[in-house]
């Protein structure tokens, strides 16, 4: 995709006919997107902390696995061999919080207000590291899509931690436990 096109279609598109009432707990974390990440990097540690309580969102959940995805695997990507990648998904005033921090590279101040822009790389990745600069701002038209949020807080030399917050379905109370 040219960047032309991909500019052009940038976040305030039409929100995604999201059809799918989910459960946004451990059921995000399906085996493609959680499992084969553990076994493929067996060098990290991984530490996951799930509320007891489990709100129902409306969404795409192949989309919202790809956010998962793409934040753990840039957490590890990112982070040198042995440190420890914290993923969080916890009730939140408007649904969910889902948080994935690392222990990384960190990203520099000056590069945090364009992290989520099309092919934006941070100043401080080596030449040599991989990715097109694609992932994020990938991350941002799904979560936006969703009427989420996306943003991220580093410190250079002292990892990243991601942040999304996506609404609940629409009628359910925070805390509440959705009927059965």
């Amino acid at each position: 995709m040219s960047r032309q096109n991909l500019e052009s279609k940038r976040a305030g598109g039409p929100p995604l006919p999201l059809g799918y009432a989910i459960g946004a707990g451990p059921s995000l974390f399906t085996p493609h997107n959680w499992t084969l990440t553990r076994e493929a990097h067996p060098d990290r540690r991984f530490e996951v902390h799930y509320s007891a309580w489990e709100p129902i969102l409306q969404g795409d959940p192949l989309r919202l696995e790809a956010v998962i995805r793409n934040l753990v695997d840039n957490a590890v990507k990112y982070s040198p061999s042995g440190s420890t990648i914290r993923i969080e998904l916890a009730p939140h005033t408007e649904g969910l919080h889902l948080r994935v921090a690392d222990e990384g590279l960190g990203i520099p101040s000056h590069d945090l207000p364009r992290v989520f822009d099309g092919f934006f790389r941070g100043s401080n990745l080596p030449a040599t590291q991989g990715g097109m600069g694609l992932g994020l701002y990938l991350c941002r038209q799904i979560i936006e899509r969703h009427g989420g949020r996306i943003w991220a807080e580093s410190q250079e030399g002292r990892g990243t931690t991601f942040h999304v917050v996506l609404p609940r379905e629409r009628g359910q109370q925070h805390g509440a436990r959705p009927a059965s």
